[in-house]
């Protein structure tokens, strides 16, 4: 037989399997020792001594570590049911729990001759933990703190945010990005946590023009500000020139010129953003038109504006519109000048007159140019018009008012194809008697 030293000893049986009665020599075994143990029948039985060998041996030691040191949250280790010398058993706990320390004994099977073994697991805990604020509005800047410092931040998408090694963090891009703390030891740990940027509201104002009074100054029509946001999830703060207005709307009135701003605050995430505009003063304008000198072959009107606020382009006689204040190649007789303010507060109509004259005339019958005169004299009753041939000779005497011109004859006679002089007496743009001199050619 054989026994593992320190079990508990089978019982010696006086009786063996087969009915024979006796006595055993000692009388129980020694699990201390291994030794022989006789069996002596008792008289009066066929019978004879039997001896029976025990052999005690000593137990094994499972020959597992008793000792593991782990880190806090990290994957533990499977407890193996075999130890490294072959002893089979089970372990309680069977698993390692990584958050606390602990023992964990491994128990042999019964049919192992072996000792209990005990593992002490230590577990490593650095308790580490960040606070901070969670959510940011883009451009909004604030600092994260840790509970132990010597750690290492870093963030996982800086394209929403930037850290620094303090724990700084600057929003630039909307998103929801992490923040990881690694504090490196004898169990390296990282702590992470999310946060969420958001947009600014965009409020987008536009500068704008109000028509006022020349004369007074008074503002003709106020002009609605409007932010293009909503009502529904913002609330919005205007200001005049720094001032703030009572208006609490997504539009605003204006109704007097300076600097507008408008901050919309989203009323959920609480992120502010703002627009400006300036409002100007705009007006019809007030100024005259003058023309070159009469009869300049190149004659030029210019405006002169001397009042009104407004950004004006210029129109002659409808034609194209035009930035310049001077216009070329004017025709003869009324010119209609149109200052229009760009920002539709009206129009300033001014009249002048050109004086200048024909330099040919073709009095073929056709209807074009048949007659010769000088237009832009029709309120000059006086104007007088003298035609002389290349000698001098008297040969037409005309009113410029009076709407016919010359013909072309003399006593009912064509004149013939060549230049003809005249004597023009009229009354100036500036009111004085002048007399103006020069020829025009006649073709056939």
């Amino acid at each position: 037989m054989t026994l593992c030293s320190g079990t508990t000893p089978p019982t010696l049986n006086p009786t063996s399997p087969n009915g024979i009665v006796g006595t055993w020599s000692p009388s129980t075994i020694n699990t201390a020792a291994s030794g022989n143990y006789v069996f002596t029948p008792n008289a009066n039985q066929c019978a004879s001594p039997i001896t029976l060998a025990v052999t005690v041996n000593n137990p094994v030691t499972p020959d597992f570590a008793t000792s593991l040191t782990l880190c806090s949250g990290t994957t533990a280790p499977t407890l193996n049911t075999t130890s490294p010398n072959g002893i089979i058993g089970t372990w309680n706990p069977s698993t390692i729990n990584t958050i606390t320390s602990g023992n964990y004994v491994f128990t042999p099977n019964t049919t192992e001759c072996a000792l209990p073994i005990t593992l002490t697991v230590t577990v490593n805990t650095i308790a580490v933990s960040i606070t901070g604020v969670d959510t940011l509005c883009v451009g909004e800047s604030t600092q994260w703190t840790s509970s132990i410092t010597g750690g290492t931040w870093s963030i996982s998408d800086t394209n929403i945010a930037t850290i620094d090694s303090n724990g700084n963090i600057t929003a630039i891009g909307s998103g929801i990005t992490t923040i990881n703390y690694f504090l490196q030891g004898s169990c390296d740990t990282t702590v992470s946590e999310t946060i969420e940027v958001t947009n600014l509201p965009e409020p987008i104002l536009t500068d704008s023009y109000v028509c006022v009074d020349n004369l007074t100054g008074e503002i003709l029509a106020p002009i609605l500000l409007e932010s293009g946001l909503s009502n529904t999830n913002y609330t919005f703060v205007w200001t005049l020139d720094g001032d703030v207005l009572p208006t609490t709307q997504n539009n605003h009135l204006a109704t007097a010129t300076g600097l507008y701003t408008v901050t919309a605050t989203h009323t959920i995430t609480g992120c502010s953003g703002s627009s400006s505009a300036t409002v100007s003063a705009s007006s019809i304008a007030i100024g005259s038109a003058t023309v070159g000198q009469d009869f300049d072959q190149n004659q030029v009107i210019t405006v002169t504006v001397t009042g009104g606020s407004g950004d004006y382009e210029y129109i002659l006689n409808n034609g194209p519109i035009q930035s310049s204040n001077y216009f070329t190649n004017v025709l003869q007789g009324e010119n209609v000048i149109i200052v229009r303010d760009k920002n539709g507060c009206g129009e300033l109509v001014l009249t002048v007159y050109s004086l200048n004259y024909p330099y040919f005339f073709t009095p073929n019958g056709d209807g074009f140019n048949d007659t010769w005169n000088i237009s832009g004299l029709e309120n000059q009753p006086t104007s007088l018009i003298y035609i002389f041939d290349r000698y001098g000779k008297l040969l037409k005497t005309l009113k410029a008012s009076g709407g016919n011109g010359w013909d072309g004859t003399y006593n009912g006679e064509n004149m013939p194809s060549t230049d003809y002089w005249f004597t023009l007496l009229y009354t100036n743009n500036d009111g004085f008697e002048k007399e103006f001199k020069a020829h025009f050619s006649l073709k056939r």
